[in-house]
């Protein structure tokens, strides 16, 4: 005799072989916790909740429940029909999402980049061949498409990257003559990126267009690019650039305190006295520069002074 089931509210499939489950929700568990199994359904109690998760077999039931359990206990019982569990493909995992670049976002681009949660859509050949930077060495593990993209170490800055794309996208025809501060900030990212071939070209071109007589905005970088990376700038061009800053180093700004180091405008300082006091043949605390018309003057005079060679070489090493 088939077992007695009681009939809960709800639809049930109409096979044993249905992709379906039913989820049955008991107001008040089993006190002994049982496991049931009713035809076409298996259920399990779970001890640490009240709801019941069913799926088909293939098998008449096994143990009957008995019928006062239920209908003593069934009084709050509902039933709710889902998608079986098997049959469902696993939700993926939430990607994180990027605001787009307005401006480095080609639509040909063959190479995604993150930099502070913006994706770049550049080309891939400008980076290409390695040497030993990050975007090319990551372009063999496959990745850099949309859905994978390379993410910068924290260390990049977006503004940064910028002026990295901005020298690398440049016209080959367009002869403007670039700012020293956004070489300066390239030339940092790219060496956070281990980009050694564009830190060769913007340390040429630095070199290459220096000027004997250049404001301090001008001078400032230029010195602290060739202390910080003594190996891209020879020891003659730091030297050049100590020189236009002892003849203008009371218009510093705090600007330029700051991104000296103030331990390294202490030897500035000490250098500039050593020079002012030789230009005038006395001994002075107070530095006087002269005016901007006569700097070149003052520094192809100053330059042969014993003294100051003296400070220089004390400051910079014996190749001075």
């Amino acid at each position: 005799m088939e077992p007695h089931l009681p009939r809960f509210p709800g639809h049930y499939p109409s096979s044993c072989s249905s992709a379906s489950t039913v989820l049955i929700h008991l107001g008040d568990q089993d006190e002994n916790n049982k496991v049931y199994e009713l035809q076409g359904l298996d259920i399990v109690g779970n001890p640490e909740s009240s709801t019941l998760l069913t799926s088909p077999i293939s098998e008449r039931a096994r143990v009957p429940p008995p019928s006062s359990s239920l209908e003593d206990k069934g009084s709050d019982i509902e039933v709710d029909i889902v998608t079986d569990a098997s049959k469902r493909s696993p939700t993926p995992p939430l990607s994180p999402t990027y605001s787009v670049h307005p401006r480095y976002n080609y639509e040909d681009g063959t190479l995604a980049v993150v930099v502070e949660n913006y994706l770049f859509k550049i080309h891939a050949y400008l980076f290409l061949p390695s040497d030993g930077n990050f975007i090319a060495e990551h372009l063999r593990d496959e990745l850099g498409t949309s859905r994978s993209p390379i993410v910068l170490p924290s260390e990049v800055r977006i503004a940064g990257f910028e002026n990295v794309l901005q020298i690398l996208y440049r016209h080959p025809l367009d002869r403007s003559a670039f700012r020293i501060r956004l070489l300066k900030d390239a030339y940092m990212t790219a060496n956070t990126m281990h980009f050694v071939s564009l830190c060769n070209l913007i340390a040429k071109y630095i070199v290459d267009n220096d000027c004997i007589d250049e404001p301090l905005d001008e001078a400032v970088p230029k010195y602290d690019l060739a202390t910080k990376f003594p190996h891209h700038f020879p020891s003659t061009f730091r030297e050049t650039q100590l020189d236009k800053l002892c003849c203008s180093v009371q218009f510093m700004t705090h600007m330029h305190f700051y991104e000296l180091g103030f331990t390294e405008l202490a030897k500035i300082w000490k250098v500039a006295l050593a020079a002012r006091a030789g230009y005038d043949g006395t001994k002075t605390e107070v530095y006087e520069p002269p005016a901007p018309s006569p700097r070149t003057s003052y520094l192809i005079k100053v330059k042969s002074m014993a003294g100051y060679r003296a400070a220089k070489r004390e400051m910079l090493g014996p190749s001075v």
